[in-house]
């Protein structure tokens, strides 16, 4: 940066006095780039200290960014610092749990099937997830069935092939890496 500074005698009844203090702004864009290769450019803003551009579709890994500025007729190349970032996967599906019939179930009935969807962070299904979750069925007393499923980027039918042992409160729990849908199942006594 250029400093331009007048002071001219007596002025103003003070000497010397202050006139004018500046320096001409950058005239080109700043160019960032993601290690040799550019990936975008940024104009100054208008305080003239931040210039910016948006990286999109970033792969897993590791990425080291830079900045640069080509330098014009008032300033030289300047090389600013660096950074360097680490892109992670995504967080795991989202688990839906949809129970198949009513949510009361007479004691000994066989638990019915229930459909388990993953879903991507827009509320649509995630069609490229894949992986294990863990069915559980529960009561007050602790687990009664507990089963590991495949699962698909679609819904899929899910069946605990066991009955509800008697009456009382159930929960079905769908889990897959910390994801959790659960639903309950009132048992009623048999001959209700």
């Amino acid at each position: 940066m250029s400093q331009t500074t007048n002071f001219v005698a007596n002025s103003y009844g003070a000497s010397p006095g202050l006139l004018a203090v500046g320096s001409p702004s950058l005239k080109s864009p700043i160019i960032f780039y993601e290690g040799s290769r550019p990936i975008g450019f940024g104009i100054l803003s208008a305080n003239g200290t931040l210039a910016t551009s948006v990286v999109r579709n970033i792969s897993q890994g590791s990425h080291t960014y830079t900045a640069q500025y080509l330098g014009d007729r008032f300033y030289k190349q300047m090389n600013f610092g660096s950074v360097t970032v680490e892109a992670t996967p995504p967080p795991p599906a989202q688990v839906t749990l949809s129970l198949i019939g009513p949510s009361v179930a007479i004691a000994g009935q066989r638990v019915l099937g229930f459909f388990v969807t993953p879903l991507n962070d827009r509320g649509g299904i995630d069609r490229d997830f894949s992986g294990n979750v863990t069915i559980t069925l529960s009561d007050q007393g602790g687990i009664v069935e507990q089963t590991t499923q495949f699962l698909h980027g679609r819904p899929e039918l899910i069946d605990l092939n066991t009955s509800y042992p008697r009456a009382g409160i159930y929960t079905l729990t769908v889990s897959y890496l910390g994801s959790v849908a659960t639903r309950s199942v009132r048992v009623l006594p048999r001959g209700f």
